[in-house]
């Protein structure tokens, strides 16, 4: 029986992982830094073995890496993720959750011999969204068979939105410096010219 001084274990603390989460992405504007605190805040958090963020290229036929945590440089260089060829990725892309219980024998799964070799069970995959309109997914792996509950599922959603956020901040912030740069290489040395007199 349950007392007043008896702890409860509530597991997860994920409001403050959530906070924690936030407070690193914000306080870069690299976008590959970006990627990197993602995937390696997310799996501490979700005490997770690995987690992965694949970002749709130009055509969006492809999602390509955009970082990982816990995984090793033979399954991330696996082969190539075709949106075509994974249901998983389509599914997710769509703006649904996807539990993946025993990925080494889920037909869903594009590489399960793979998965089954770097020690995978289950994985829990999301959107990422920016406005509505998903720019790649977020994978979380586990190294043992395991029901994602409700709020994992939403803690991983937030990160994914938070993500989709800081990845279009840091996007933009790229784009402005390439801008910059480019003005700045050719209006000062007109400058610089124009200042110059025009005898010696």
């Amino acid at each position: 029986m349950l007392t007043n001084s008896t702890p409860v274990d509530r597991g997860p603390d994920y409001y403050h992982a959530l906070y924690q989460v936030a407070k690193n992405i914000n306080s870069t504007l690299s976008l590959q830094h970006v990627l990197d605190l993602v995937v390696e805040s997310t799996a501490k958090a979700m005490g997770a073995k690995a987690c992965s963020l694949r970002l749709l290229n130009d055509t969006r036929e492809r999602l390509e890496v955009g970082a990982t945590y816990g995984l090793s440089r033979e399954y991330i260089e696996k082969g190539p993720v075709e949106v075509s060829n994974s249901q998983i990725d389509r599914e997710a892309l769509s703006g649904r959750v996807v539990r993946v219980r025993d990925a080494a024998y889920d037909a869903r799964v594009q590489y399960p011999h793979e998965a089954k070799s770097e020690g995978i069970a289950s994985m829990l995959v999301v959107p990422v969204m920016v406005r509505d309109f998903a720019i790649g997914v977020m994978r979380v792996y586990t190294a043992e068979p395991h029901e994602f509950t409700d709020d994992e599922v939403e803690f991983l959603r937030a990160v994914a939105n938070l993500g989709g956020l800081a990845i279009e901040n840091a996007r933009v912030y790229e784009t402005l410096q390439a801008q910059f740069e480019s003005i700045r290489r050719e209006k000062i040395p007109w400058a610089e010219n124009f200042r110059k007199p025009a005898w010696r």
